[in-house]
């Protein structure tokens, strides 16, 4: 039976779902136990638990979150890294030290090396992909992609508005994908190697929006309460982000779901620079300033975009409403703004 329903009867069957207990008594409802692992009924399968698994990345941002899931699941976690960064996993973790851009390096410190898993958070060129699966041998591969392998934006985007199986190959290095203006096109090349030159790999790209927290929203904040001029040409344009605690719980659900291919993963809901501007003036009582001559460039003043995640509920994943955690972490910033100010 799946996970959270009540069973009864000789034979038994499944009579309710969505099911849990609370302190005193059965609860009607399964958000009223007040427990932050309740989760409703799903037909879909677990996290990877009890694995071998390896996480190219790991000692920054999303890829902290997706390594405490791991071994919070009872998986045998090994980071692979330059080593550069350290990281607080203790005796937790195994280490392996190499450099995704340099084939030898890859090939010498995974070179015949087995994993059930294999969470790829860098993935920057197909040159990356093709150094760390022409190494190792894996029974699944999830690369962490971006909304950058789409080339329009627009709301509610669907995996097919990118397709790496039939796009053009080019083999590149991390300086043509690098957080610049490439960065787009080495995600899109990333996810072409794979598919295209590694097709015998059980694999998923998990392409997900701006991840929170983020600077760019601290910017906001600290122009409104320090009467900083913005330049923003078009304060209706919207957006949607993701947790970087979601992504570090997606990766392991999706990873052991019998899914191949590219798939979204964002919350529910966007966030408008309007209603972002209002609410910080509303909390600290202060009118923001639009120039949009010479004021500060805004951070984000892109196309609208969302994310379509039918995909991912088709699977059995429920989402996060963006409306849940948003306001709280703007109010984070709000406070760091004033203090600083």
């Amino acid at each position: 039976y799946p996970n959270n329903c009540t069973i009864a009867g000789n034979p038994s069957r499944l009579v309710r779902r969505d099911s849990a207990w609370d302190r005193n008594n059965a609860a009607e409802n399964l958000y009223d136990t007040g427990l932050t692992y309740a989760k409703s009924t799903s037909d879909a399968n677990p996290p990877v638990a009890g694995k071998n698994v390896l996480v190219i990345g790991g000692t920054k941002f999303m890829g902290i979150k997706l390594v405490e899931e791991l071994i919070k699941l009872g998986n045998d976690v090994t980071i692979a890294n330059r080593g550069r960064k350290k990281d607080h996993f203790g005796s937790r973790v195994n280490r392996i030290i190499m450099d995704v851009s340099d084939a030898e390096s890859v090939n010498k410190a995974l070179s015949d090396k087995y994993f059930d898993v294999v969470f790829d958070n860098l993935a920057f060129s197909s040159n990356h992909v093709k150094n760390i699966l022409s190494s190792l041998k894996c029974n699944r591969y999830i690369q962490l992609s971006s909304i950058a392998a789409y080339n329009f934006r627009s709301p509610h985007m669907k995996e097919s508005g990118f397709d790496p199986k039939n796009s053009v190959l080019k083999w590149c290095d991390k300086e043509v994908g690098f957080y610049g203006e490439g960065y787009g096109e080495g995600k899109q090349q990333a996810e072409i190697a794979l598919y295209r030159e590694f097709p015998e790999v059980s694999a998923v790209t998990v392409r997900i929006p701006y991840v929170a927290k983020t600077d760019r929203l601290y910017y906001y904040c600290d122009c409104i309460i320090n009467e900083k001029p913005m330049k923003i040409p078009d304060a209706s344009r919207g957006f949607t982000f993701i947790q970087d605690t979601e992504v570090g719980k997606f990766l392991p659900w999706i990873a052991a779901q019998n899914y191949i291919g590219p798939i979204n993963l964002a919350s529910e809901g966007m966030i408008t620079l309007q209603m972002l501007i209002e609410y910080i003036e509303r909390k600290t009582g202060k009118k923001a300033i639009i120039d949009s001559i010479d004021g500060m460039g805004s951070p984000f003043n892109e196309r609208t975009f969302s994310l379509n995640m039918n995909k991912s509920k088709d699977l059995g994943y429920v989402t996060s409403n963006i409306h849940d955690w948003f306001w709280k972490l703007i109010d984070e910033y709000i406070e760091c703004a004033l203090k600083s100010k």
